[in-house]
């Protein structure tokens, strides 16, 4: 089991982009194995399910191109916790534009392709 614990949101502005390049902003939800909140104005405790141990806070965001080559690094925040679930973000600016689609694997759950189109919006990437 992993535990998590963090400021209760993402430090500092949105990370601007250079022109000719964007931000890739998104969110991760882990499914909450231990819970324990410790007061109204304390963080809360949370552990991820076994089996999610490399979705945590700091764990890495690699964004690749549609050729496969590595574009832009990041790491998660711990923004979030439930009874259900520790929710992190990332934001991964100065990614070069111009490729169709772009990868996002997060810790070691693989690569989830999204169109460029979608990715102005945050995106939320599944844990598979």
């Amino acid at each position: 089991m992993s535990a998590c614990s963090a400021a209760e949101g993402p430090t500092g502005a949105e990370p601007e982009s250079k022109p000719g390049s964007f931000t890739i902003s998104g969110t991760i939800a882990v499914p909450s194995a231990t819970y324990v909140a410790q007061g109204q104005d304390a963080p809360a405790f949370c552990g991820v399910e076994d089996g999610y141990e490399d979705l945590r806070t700091g764990a890495s965001v690699t964004v690749t191109d549609s050729s496969g080559e590595v574009v832009g690094v990041g790491s998660l925040v711990d923004v979030d916790r439930t009874p259900e679930e520790c929710r992190y973000s990332f934001g991964i600016p100065n990614v070069p534009e111009g490729s169709g689609t772009y990868g996002i694997e997060v810790g070691s759950r693989g690569i989830v392709q999204y169109e460029r189109d979608k990715l102005d919006a945050t995106v939320e990437v599944p844990i598979e």
